[in-house]
């Protein structure tokens, strides 16, 4: 069991790394890729419940990014749990960090730092949901929420370093898109 988690946490690592290098390159596809990644989350921000959480982390208030964080990953665990359940929640193992790991690699060079660290207990967070799916382990259920609560902590934690995002709130107001 132990080693199943390990093994897909090195793969979503793997993808998390290969999505962040893949978004850096000047290659067709990536730029095309890019695109569509940025100019779609430009587009989900201007509405709720993303704009919100946009509002929320541009007051640079600690405590209401930690709850607005939890309150945005916890139906992200709970479906990873129950697709671990259904047995499809592989293929979430093999998305979630490869876009994951390119939207972080769009970020300015304070917002790529961060979003690796914060990454950590993401993508783990999710790959253990998964696994508990997998293996109908509810009672585990505390691991995931440890790895959540940490995730919390760290991106919220965001709001005090300045971290923008991606797109940055400047980029969301501004409608920066990517033509």
């Amino acid at each position: 069991m132990r080693e199943f988690v390990l093994t897909a946490c090195l793969a979503a690592w793997i993808l998390f790394t290969a999505g962040f290098c893949l978004i850096g390159t000047g290659l067709e596809i990536a730029v095309r890729f890019k695109k569509m990644l940025w100019n779609g989350r430009i587009e989900k921000m201007e509405k709720p419940p993303f704009s919100v959480f946009l509002r929320v982390y541009g007051e640079r208030h600690y405590l209401k990014s930690f709850l607005m964080v939890l309150v945005c990953n916890i139906p992200g665990h709970l479906m990873m749990f129950l697709l671990g359940c259904v047995k499809i929640g592989a293929i979430m193992i093999l998305v979630q960090p490869f876009m994951q790991g390119a939207v972080v690699g769009m970020g300015d060079d304070k917002t790529r730092i961060w979003g690796v660290f914060t990454a950590v207990f993401e993508v783990s967070g999710f790959v253990v949901s998964c696994c508990l799916g997998i293996w109908g382990r509810i009672d585990l259920w505390w691991i995931s929420g440890v790895l959540l609560l940490l995730n919390a902590a760290a991106e919220a934690g965001g709001t005090l370093a300045g971290v923008t995002g991606v797109p940055g709130i400047r980029a969301v107001k501004n409608r920066e898109f990517i033509e």
